[in-house]
């Protein structure tokens, strides 16, 4: 329900491999978006996908997302120029 509650996800994303795992799993899904705003859910983290956007805006990526961005990944709010 917050940006905070992005910003705590992400952490947790990076203090936990296998989490970082299940989040490379998901953005590989058709309706990425939508499936990591899931993922985050069942974790206690709410937000929705514009807060999300605007979290990720006012902040740098993490190499975790570097690599998903960097891998090309389908369905991310991207376009594949």
């Amino acid at each position: 329900m917050s940006k905070q509650h992005v910003t705590d996800f992400r952490a947790a994303i990076a203090a936990d491999p296998a989490l970082a795992e299940q989040v490379r799993a998901v953005m590989n899904a058709e309706n990425a978006p939508e499936a990591l705003i899931s993922l985050a859910r069942t974790r206690g983290f709410e937000f929705t996908r514009a807060e999300a956007d605007v979290a990720m805006a006012e902040s740098e990526l993490s190499e975790l997302e570097l690599d998903l961005v960097a891998g090309g990944t389908p369905n991310c709010g991207g376009s594949n120029v």
